[in-house]
């Protein structure tokens, strides 16, 4: 076996072994939705998964790649948390194995070791592999898909391209950065030449461009509709603005990334040898996948497709700042460690998904769900998302037996409590909830679990 394939195929298997305990984790947040999808698809035939023949947008407009096959899997298996986050956690081993690679690929062993480590230990990324969620496979297929293009596996990575536009719409992104790389720099002279590789490397895009098409004949829409209130497009100039500023932490420095950041700037203006026209690509990569969501409806797991490209050229310009590989590999041990104390989640933020933290609200929802169980509820569950979901439906991991739950945001639909009526509150919930609750007549706190700023409370409605 070649070092090359050794080295990366070990650190996917860290990847693997480090994940395997989280594998029975309930679904949380987001996770909800797109298992729902392959939950629901499971108990129809597959073929309504194709747009136009849902008419009540049962899965959002949503290219199919990730929930399809799942769908298709449960059919023969029945609904498993396990089996889907092991697949889950499969992408992100490919994303290592193929960053190693890359990095290998354009600066050496040591620097693709190197760009692998600083993967998996990003608290982002490491916290995502295991979630169902599309970002990680987009991540990890992307990479593959552009390592294949560049060692000049031309059907390979065709095919990797399909399976990388089905998973998600913004993967897009990295297909089209990859064929305007190639295009920008080859050093093909014809024009003709050129033009007939970008045609090639870009047929993928026009393939789905045609899917899109027919979504928007067969429903309406091009992309994603729920039916609820979803605003992908932003152009509002003052939320570009404060959206822009949030997307640019994500980018360049929260979590560490100020000292990936810092060691390819120097490398940049004091090493000649490290301007190279390789850097192009991650530069094309953070443009469109990176700064589309300046205008797009953000979340940082929105940007990981861009982790991969942005650890590579920080591994390789450490080693063109070390010039020895012990030095660059202990140098890269300081971020990586300083990534390591984020990981943990505390104080918690957001909700939870940027790193470990997720953990800590699943525990209080597990408590919650438990003590409702022992003590089943007169009436309804007034739930905020995602514990309206999680306590109806057993297959997220939380209930045995399901309770009738009501979804609810404002304190307006409480006006429809009854006599034995439950509601929860959460400090991740909308801003204000908790106020809201105290200040609603006729509720009463009857439990809560807290841990640092989480606080998740139950409150019992009297009604005469």
């Amino acid at each position: 076996m070649a070092p090359s394939v050794a080295i990366g195929l070990g650190l996917a298997a860290l990847m693997l072994i480090l994940k395997l305990p989280l594998l029975g984790t309930p679904y949380y947040w987001d996770e909800t939705l797109w298992i729902g999808f392959a939950h629901t698809l499971s108990q129809m035939p597959l073929w309504l998964a194709v747009p136009g023949f849902d008419t009540d947008f049962t899965f959002g407009n949503r290219p199919p790649g990730l929930f399809l096959p799942m769908a298709a899997v449960f059919k023969l298996t029945g609904p498993s948390i396990w089996l889907s986050h092991l697949g889950m956690v499969g992408f992100s081993a490919l994303g290592v194995y193929f960053t190693v690679r890359l990095g290998m690929l354009w600066f050496g062993p040591w620097a693709g070791l190197l760009a692998g480590l600083f993967l998996v230990s990003n608290p982002l990324y490491f916290a995502q592999s295991g979630f169902f969620l599309a970002d990680v496979p987009v991540t990890a297929m992307g990479v593959m898909t552009v390592y294949l293009g560049l060692t000049g596996r031309r059907r390979a990575y065709l095919v990797s391209a399909m399976g990388l536009l089905f998973l998600k719409e913004t993967a897009a992104a990295v297909v089209f950065a990859f064929a305007a790389y190639r295009f920008l720099a080859s050093s093909e002279g014809q024009l003709r030449r050129r033009l007939g590789s970008l045609a090639l490397d870009a047929a993928p895009l026009l393939l789905m461009g045609g899917y899109y098409t027919w979504q928007k004949i067969a429903t309406g829409y091009f992309f994603v509709h729920y039916p609820i209130e979803f605003e992908a497009f932003r152009f509002d100039l003052e939320q570009i603005r404060a959206q822009s500023s949030f997307l640019n932490r994500w980018l360049w420095t929260t979590q560490f990334k100020w000292i990936y950041s810092a060691v390819v700037a120097l490398a940049l203006l004091i090493r000649p040898s490290f301007r190279r026209r390789e850097l192009l690509l991650p530069a094309l990569v953070l443009l469109c996948s990176g700064y589309s969501f300046s205008v797009l409806y953000f979340l940082p797991r929105y940007i990981l497709p861009v982790a991969p490209f942005f650890f590579v050229a920080a591994a390789g310009a450490a080693f063109e700042l070390a010039r020895a590989p012990r030095l660059a590999l202990a140098a890269g041990a300081v971020p990586i460690a300083l990534a390591l104390t984020t990981l943990g989640g505390r104080p918690l933020e957001g909700n939870g998904e940027w790193n470990l933290g997720h953990l800590r609200v699943v525990d209080g929802y597990r408590l919650i769900a438990q003590r409702l169980e022992a003590d089943p509820p007169r009436g309804r569950v007034f739930a905020p998302f995602p514990l309206d979901r999680a306590l109806s439906q057993p297959a997220l991991g939380y209930v045995e037996t399901p309770l009738e739950t009501v979804h609810y945001n404002e304190t307006e639909e409480l006006a429809a409590l009854e006599q034995g009526d439950l509601v929860i509150a959460s400090t991740l919930g909308r801003p204000g909830s908790l106020r809201k609750l105290n200040d609603a007549m006729g509720l009463r706190p009857l439990y809560e679990f807290a841990d640092g700023r989480l606080r998740i409370e139950v409150y019992g409605a009297e009604r005469d």
